[in-house]
């Protein structure tokens, strides 16, 4: 194969001129130069930058490794996602695997932005340390992969890898949850970073679908949370979890509650219903309870002049509080996310509808509504199976009467 001659310097005016054709655009770029010299190291150094961006975003897949692919993909797109803390978390442990730092959202006012993580409190540390024991056979197949080059990556290496998280105990959820990250970040390098000629080794799994699990606790558990969150030391953390319980708002849309949210007159507020960090401004109207705007007036009535509902708490504070009250009430494996689907539940007990359900979760669809109130018609179902022994009216109990 005959190589193509390098395009050399010419003499202009009284310099020389390097000229280099982008082989992408086909467009020409032209630069002078006082010495031929100049011209020559200028001509070398574009035509190898150029080769390398025509191979696509990182200088493609043959350029980079998992770990570095993730850390961009995270970088340029996981923030428009939907779930974004828990894709940075799923990505941090390919990194963390391969002697990287893990990765996390900061806000910083109204802006969101990805930055590494540069120490965990003691208690993550420990949690991290006890959670990789667990599956270290998976933690090994993360940092074998995350070293790889991607172009080396090959379908047996991710079905090694649902293969091992299956056997030490990760749920197909959680399973389904990692794989579909990586090939959907793999099929945007396809789609929009020149990987064009990449063939995404992921393609053709058969992916679980999540299973929607929703906890179960008595209401009298939560009440004693809510007590002892009474009496914590931060007057913010016992409101937001009662309003997390009548509203079911996400904690991270009831951190960032402003008071021009609340409308006390109609009785209900707007929250921002998307889940990206960049998300625009779509919101949702939901209606709040008595106590609801109860609460929301006492908590305005030690903070008139404030702008966010609830000024100074972020949400690892939230965190911690919230890891410190169900400790104490016994409630350890209770996340702050499960207020919201206690409270769901709650509401569909007292026959609200689906599509009123649907309404006060912010969901476009009737789907996860419908699985409240099916856990709901089952409650009633085992009650009459448990208590009115299988049947409203039974001949031969009335006349036994």
């Amino acid at each position: 194969m005959t190589k193509t001659a390098q395009p050399q310097p010419f003499k202009f005016r009284n310099g020389y001129r390097a000229q280099v054709t982008n082989p992408t655009t086909k467009k020409r770029e032209t630069k002078d130069f006082s010495t031929r010299r100049e011209a020559q190291l200028w001509i070398h150094e574009r035509l190898h930058a150029l080769a390398t961006l025509s191979k696509g975003r990182l200088g493609g897949p043959e350029m980079c490794t998992l770990a570095e692919f993730l850390i961009e993909y995270a970088h340029s797109n996981i923030l428009a996602n939907a779930g974004y803390v828990q894709e940075l978390n799923r990505v941090s442990c390919y990194l963390e695997a391969a002697g990287l730092k893990r990765i996390k959202a900061v806000k910083i006012g109204e802006v969101v932005r990805i930055e590494e993580q540069e120490e965990v409190s003691e208690k993550m540390a420990e949690y991290l340390k006890k959670a990789r024991e667990s599956i270290e056979p998976v933690w090994e197949l993360r940092a074998e992969l995350a070293s790889k080059l991607c172009s080396e990556l090959t379908r047996d290496d991710f079905a090694q890898l649902q293969s091992t998280m299956a056997l030490c105990g990760n749920s197909p959820s959680t399973i389904q949850k990692e794989i579909a990250l990586i090939r959907a970040a793999f099929n945007e390098a396809i789609a929009n970073w020149g990987w064009t000629a990449f063939k995404n080794p992921t393609a053709g799994f058969t992916l679980g679908k999540s299973k929607v699990v929703i906890p179960k606790y008595e209401i009298e558990q939560v009440a004693d949370l809510v007590v002892k969150a009474k009496e914590h030391s931060n007057s913010h953390i016992a409101p937001v979890i009662e309003l997390a319980l009548e509203t079911l708002v996400r904690k991270g849309q009831l951190v960032s509650l402003r008071w021009s949210d609340i409308d006390f007159a109609n009785s209900c507020c707007t929250v921002r219903i998307k889940k990206s960090a960049r998300a625009g401004g779509e919101t949702t109207t939901i209606p709040l309870t008595r106590h609801a705007v109860g609460v929301l007036r006492s908590v305005h009535a030690q903070n008139p002049d404030s702008n966010l509902v609830f000024e100074g708490l972020t949400a690892e504070m939230l965190d911690n509080a919230f890891e410190s009250l169900r400790e104490k009430v016994g409630l350890t494996a209770l996340r702050f996310h499960d207020l919201r689907h206690i409270g769901a539940t709650l509401c569909a007990r007292a026959n609200m509808s689906a599509h009123q359900l649907r309404l006060m979760l912010g969901h476009k669809t009737l789907n996860m509504a419908l699985v409240y109130v099916n856990l709901a018609v089952q409650d009633v179902k085992n009650f009459l199976d448990g208590h009115m022994g299988g049947a409203v009216f039974n001949l031969e109990r009335t006349y036994a009467a």
